[in-house]
């Protein structure tokens, strides 16, 4: 048998397996499948997509990496609930760091970023009718990487 991949120091035969329940994951958590505190039972996923726990335990050692989960020792993984002054603080961090980046940006900014800017402004606004929150996500991103590409 091959493998072909390390994760967690655990060898995978399909590399493939772990990546596809980790985008599953991070989506039910972005599309508020999963809520904030819900406990991933790691033995459930396993035996669902056949594959060992510690294959699982990688894919939550690399959503806790990512900010998604929160591992506690002894008691399992579990969805991040950050709580009013953490989210304060990461959105300070972020006001500071845009308002540095958008400075950058306005003396490089081209009138193919500022359109792309402006068809994804439009489609942000079309969202507000039918919100979701993982296509919110992928907005919200690509607007603020347009920005830090002209930076």
């Amino acid at each position: 048998m091959l493998y072909n991949v390390c994760l967690g120091g655990i060898r995978l035969k399909n590399p493939a397996a772990s990546d596809r329940i980790y985008h599953l994951i991070k989506q039910q958590i972005l599309d508020k499948r999963l809520f904030p505190g819900s406990h991933i039972v790691e033995d459930n996923i396993a035996r669902e997509e056949g594959i060992s726990r510690a294959a699982v335990r990688g894919v939550m050692s690399r959503l806790q990496n990512d900010g998604y989960v929160k591992i506690i020792p002894n008691k399992g993984s579990f969805v991040i609930n950050p709580t009013v002054d953490e989210i304060k603080m990461l959105y300070n961090t972020r006001l500071y760091l845009e308002l540095g980046t958008a400075s950058l940006a306005v003396k490089n900014v081209t009138p193919e970023i500022i359109d792309r800017m402006q068809a994804n402004y439009e489609a942000q606004k079309q969202l507000k009718s039918r919100f979701n929150i993982g296509e919110y996500a992928i907005l919200n991103r690509d607007f603020h990487w347009a920005i830090a590409e002209a930076s």
